[in-house]
């Protein structure tokens, strides 16, 4: 392992006063020595940035560098990153939100692995998921990791199922400073940066690695895409429905374009009649029909 190799740790924030000093210890107790810290805030309207600040002071000489970067507007998560990944020194990157944990050995890992895998140029782990908090009784999937065979195939492979299936979840990934600039970063025409970042790097023939173990602790809670009062937010899947049209269907068979449209013809009639998640009959009904639209397009 290189240990003279700069990483950069980017943390992104919104509003995020309950959670980020949680998610910056973490990063501070990595035993892989050699990181550069960026914090960004998209205009937080807490104390976020006040925590930030205060916290970088008492901790700034644990880094190679930190840099704390503020927005006078919120400008969505992809904007956000790009801004905090264009001033980023290192060759390699780690993101992480300002929710989630990096695991002590996380760091240490993925150089690791780049070491013993030199081809490799973006790389997914393993994740923890808890709900609402780090305790371990709240850990719902120690070892979560979706269809690890896929990693096993080439970009092409992998192009076409991640296509119909984003099988990397975002705190996981590990990539070259490089990969991103050469893709043009996260497209900012989407409210989510993963997916459309990992279409973008298999359309340019990079394949997608695993180290095998976990790395980091994601945080299940209710956010952007996922509202108490009903089971989907439905102005969110509009936009995804977007994305995959645009980018994704060219890959897709005729029965999958099928079953993509009825499935957002579904979303549309539950939202239309005001269906939520808090009765039992209307999860189930909804479970039974988007599983029968599956079938249909074979995911």
């Amino acid at each position: 392992m290189d240990k003279n190799l700069l990483v950069s740790v980017v943390v992104v924030a919104y509003n995020a006063e309950n959670t980020i000093l949680e998610t910056l210890e973490s990063v501070k107790s990595q035993s892989y020595m050699n990181i550069e810290l960026i914090v960004s805030d998209d205009c937080s309207k807490d104390k976020t940035v006040m925590l930030c600040k205060e916290w970088i002071v008492n901790n700034k000489e644990r880094f190679n560098s930190v840099c704390l970067l503020t927005a006078e507007h919120n400008q969505g998560v992809c904007r956000n990153f790009n801004k905090a990944i264009s001033r980023v020194k290192g060759e390699w990157i780690k993101i992480i939100a300002a929710d989630d944990l990096l695991l002590p050995d996380c760091v240490k890992d993925f150089v690791d692995y780049t070491s013993r895998n030199s081809e490799a140029d973006f790389i997914t782990s393993v994740q923890k998921v808890y709900r609402n908090s780090f305790e371990e009784e709240n850990c719902i999937n120690p070892n979560c990791i979706e269809k690890s065979h896929v990693f096993d195939k080439d970009s092409s492979a992998q192009l076409k199922i991640m296509a119909y299936h984003n099988f990397v979840s975002a705190p996981t990934i590990f990539f070259r400073k490089e990969l991103f600039e050469e893709v043009g970063g996260f497209d900012v025409r989407y409210p989510y940066e993963d997916h459309p970042f990992y279409i973008s790097i298999l359309e340019a023939g990079h394949k997608i690695y695993l180290l095998n173990k976990p790395t980091v602790c994601y945080r299940l809670h209710e956010s952007f895409s996922n509202s108490k009062a009903k089971i989907f937010n439905y102005n969110f899947l509009l936009d995804s429905k977007k994305f995959l049209k645009e980018r994704c269907f060219k890959y897709y068979k005729f029965n999958q374009r099928y079953a993509v449209n009825a499935y957002y013809l579904l979303l549309y009639l539950f939202e239309k009649y005001g269906l939520n998640r808090q009765k039992r009959f209307n999860i189930l009904l909804f479970k039974i029909l988007r599983h029968a639209i599956y079938l249909i397009g074979k995911f």
